[in-house]
C-alpha cells in the first residue's frame, strides 16, 4: 500500500540514522561481510557497507582509546543487532506490502516503530558506560556528533 510504503521509508531513515551512532562501533568487526552471509542480499551488503564506513569515521572521530575498546565493542554489537533486526522487519514488511491492509500496514509500522524505540534504549543503556570512561575533550566531541538530533527536531518545530 501506499501509506506503507511512505512509512517503511520514514523507519528505513530512522534506522539509518540509529546506525550513523552505531558507524565506529562496527569498525571493530573481524567479518564485516557476516551479515550478508544470512541472505540479506545486496541491498544489505550495501546498506552493511555504509554502517562499517560511518562506524569507523566516528571511532576516529570520539578517539576510542585502547582502554575503552571493551565498552566500544559492546556499543558496536548492540548496533549491529538493531541494524539487523530492523533491517530484517523491513525487508519482510516490504515483501508482504501487496498483500496488506491499512491496518496491517499501521500494525507493521507500529511494530517497526516499537522495534527502532528499544533499540535506541539498548544504545543508550551500551553507550552510557563508554561515554562515562570518556575524557572531557572526548565527550564534546560526542556531545557534538550527537547534537544534530537537537538540531533536526528544532528546525521541524519551527517549520510547523
Amino acid at each position: 500500500m501506499k501509506l506503507f510504503s511512505h512509512m517503511s521509508g520514514l523507519a528505513a531513515s530512522a534506522m539509518l540514522g540509529a546506525m550513523v551512532v552505531a558507524g565506529p562501533v562496527l569498525a571493530q568487526t573481524s567479518d564485516a561481510t557476516a551479515p550478508a552471509k544470512h541472505g540479506m542480499g545486496t541491498h544489505h551488503k550495501d546498506w552493511s557497507q555504509q554502517v562499517e564506513k560511518r562506524i569507523g569515521d566516528l571511532h576516529k572521530t570520539l578517539q576510542i582509546k585502547p582502554e575503552q575498546e571493551q565498552q566500544w565493542s559492546a556499543v558496536a554489537q548492540t548496533m549491529r543487532d538493531n541494524a539487523t533486526s530492523m533491517g530484517d522487519m523491513i525487508r519482510d514488511a516490504r515483501s508482504q506490502e501487496k498483500d496488506t491492509s491499512a491496518i496491517e500496514d499501521l500494525q507493521t509500522y507500529q511494530k517497526i516503530a516499537q522495534a527502532h524505540a528499544d533499540g535506541a534504549a539498548r544504545l543508550v543503556s551500551t553507550f552510557q558506560p563508554l561515554y562515562d570512561s570518556m575524557s572531557p575533550d572526548q565527550k564534546k566531541v560526542a556531545d557534538t556528533v550527537f547534537e544534530h538530533h537537537k538540531r533536526g527536531v528544532a528546525s521541524k518545530k519551527r517549520k510547523e
